[in-house]
């Protein structure tokens, strides 16, 4: 299982983020459904990841061989066992949904 901690009687993750490769990617209208195998640096426990993006996320444009970190938010419903999902989160909340950061290997100057 992904959430190891309580942190106020909320689960987190172990660790801030996760890296893994894309393995499958399925597309609708409403969301992006991705299957993530977890790398070394990632969790002992190296069982694939369903990935599902929603809202603003659903247009991301992820192939088959993306490298991947997922960052997972304050809010708890980012992870439900081997499930996690992004979307844009409740507006009203202070709580951070998580994000995804495709290609984190590469880096990109600003100017």
């Amino acid at each position: 299982m992904l959430v190891t901690k309580l942190l106020n009687g909320t689960p987190v993750p172990d660790q801030s983020f996760y890296r893994g490769v894309i393995t499958a990617v399925e597309r609708s209208q409403e969301c992006l459904l991705a299957s993530l195998k977890l790398t070394d640096n990632s969790s002992i426990d190296c069982e694939p990841l369903s990935l599902e993006l929603l809202d603003s996320w659903a247009s991301t444009d992820l192939l088959v061989g993306d490298t991947v970190h997922i960052v997972f938010g304050t809010s708890d419903s980012t992870v439900r066992g081997r499930h996690v999902v992004l979307d844009d989160g409740d507006s009203a909340s202070s709580a951070f949904p998580g994000c995804l950061i495709q290609h984190p290997d590469t880096l990109i100057a600003g100017t």
